[in-house]
């Protein structure tokens, strides 16, 4: 049997590999999107209209 110490050990683990890939994850998208002339703050303005659209729909529920 897994201690509580023991997973939370594996949970930070975890967390801690979603977390680089993640950042993997955006740094390639930054660099398509540089390449297709969008600039982090396109990015940004357009993940904002995102978060706002969500939670327009959410409100709806």
């Amino acid at each position: 049997m897994i201690d509580s110490e023991q997973k939370i050990s594996i949970r930070n683990a975890l967390r801690d590999t979603r977390r680089e890939g993640l950042i993997n994850f955006v740094e390639d998208l930054i660099g398509l999107l540089d390449q297709e002339g969008f600039s982090f703050q396109d990015l940004l303005e357009a993940l904002f209209c995102w978060g706002y659209r969500q939670t327009i729909v959410d409100c709806r529920l």
